[in-house]
């Protein structure tokens, strides 16, 4: 029996499933019987190589000036293995050359790598296989490779660093009640000050934070590895996250333009390598990493299908701005929608770019009234008895 990893489309709804069958036809016809639309089927394959994005993009690079210097595929292979030190790339590269030795394409080559490719990639090397020019769809999807990793660094950064900030926050306030609030504690007990509002509320924090700091710890971790576990295993869960994520204010903008800047990237690259409009839109609705997305820009295929023009399907979709559909619209009636695709991925990544330069700029202030904020409250809960006692104290 083989395991095959199935898209399927029930109640309107998208899910991702794994299941056994002999062949991929009988997994086809068991899944139809059951009354499931199958949007996509193949077989399933653990990956045990990760390269990382970067090297990736090196490799690229450099097959795309080997190949363009006239040096043939196996020969362009043979040279990175002798010239790359990692084990995993050389691993890489020698399956690469075992599959291409055997008989198998290079697209297949890279599909059977052991290695997660998306299909736009995939696809993209087929193309350049059937045209020839290897060289520039190598550069192309070295290109495209910087880009999502440079968009994907600012994001990360963005979304990091008030997250860290925050942490590190909690974890002094932590330490602060748990190690120097005591010390005060006994004080305020000798003396039975009547104590402020403000130092109660601290003395209850310190409290429940005795009380309950290891099995809130120990709770907090246990959730976090549940999270992290249904978030990978679970199709829904996934997606049900990633569906909150784009109601969250600010950061919903943020991953929104960056998913869309890397679409119309994916979009546009297919288009210019002669790629049928349907097809490039599944294959780079396929590339998003938002689950919830990806859904929506499932309705561009239907609605294509029953034949609308592509920016009439965009503007049902509800999604974009005026400026966007206006673009989309010249591009249809010029045929140049290639261009004016990778004109509208410009328009998101400055979005994207604007939007994050915005929210670093005003992070540090924020941060610095938020620990102020904290080092009031400390101050005040600890100082005002002290300034009550002192204030009672006669000579």
């Amino acid at each position: 029996m083989k395991k095959f990893s199935v898209l399927i489309k029930s109640k309107n709804k998208t899910k991702s499933l794994i299941i056994k069958a002999q062949n991929k036809l009988k997994a086809q016809d068991e899944l139809r019987a059951k009354g499931f639309n199958v949007l996509h089927i193949e077989e399933f394959r653990y990956f045990d190589l990760s390269l990382k994005p970067q090297i990736l993009a090196l490799l690229f690079k450099e097959l795309s000036l080997l190949l363009g210097a006239g040096v043939s595929v196996s020969l362009a292979f043979k040279e990175l293995k002798a010239h790359h030190k990692d084990t995993k790339i050389k691993l890489f590269l020698t399956r690469i050359l075992q599959a291409l030795q055997s008989g198998q394409s290079l697209n297949i080559a890279f599909e059977n790598s052991g290695f997660a490719f998306d299909r736009a990639e995939l696809a993209l090397i087929k193309m350049g296989e059937n045209t020839g020019d290897l060289s520039s769809v190598f550069l192309r999807l070295c290109e495209l490779r910087e880009k999502s990793l440079n968009n994907t660094k600012r994001l990360k950064k963005a979304l990091a660093y008030p997250l860290f900030v925050f942490v590190s926050l909690i974890v002094v306030f932590c330490a602060l009640m748990l190690f120097v609030v005591p010390e005060f504690k006994l004080i305020f007990d000798d003396f039975e000050l009547e104590l402020p509002f403000i130092t109660r509320f601290m003395l209850a924090i310190y409290n429940f934070l005795q009380d309950f700091f290891v099995p809130l710890l120990v709770l907090c971790c246990v959730f976090l590895i549940f999270f992290v576990y249904l978030y990978k295993k679970n199709h829904d869960f996934a997606y049900f996250n990633h569906a909150l994520l784009l109601k969250i204010p600010f950061f919903s903008k943020l991953i929104f333009y960056n998913q869309n800047t890397h679409f119309f990237m994916i979009f546009a690259l297919l288009l210019q390598s002669a790629l049928p409009l349907q097809h490039s839109l599944k294959l780079a609705r396929m590339s998003l990493s938002n689950l919830f997305l990806q859904e929506k820009f499932q309705k561009l295929d239907e609605l294509c299908e029953q034949g609308l023009r592509l920016d009439e399907a965009f503007k049902r979709l509800a999604l974009f701005e005026p400026i966007v559909l206006s673009m989309l619209a010249v591009a249809m009636k010029s045929s140049k929608l290639h261009e004016m695709s990778a004109k509208i991925a410009e328009y998101y990544e400055l979005k994207q770019n604007h939007i994050m330069d915005t929210f670093l700029l005003l992070l540090e202030p924020l941060m610095t009234l938020f620990v102020a904020v904290l080092v009031l409250f400390l101050a005040l809960g600890i100082f005002l008895p002290m300034w009550e006692l002192n204030s009672g104290v006669s000579f």
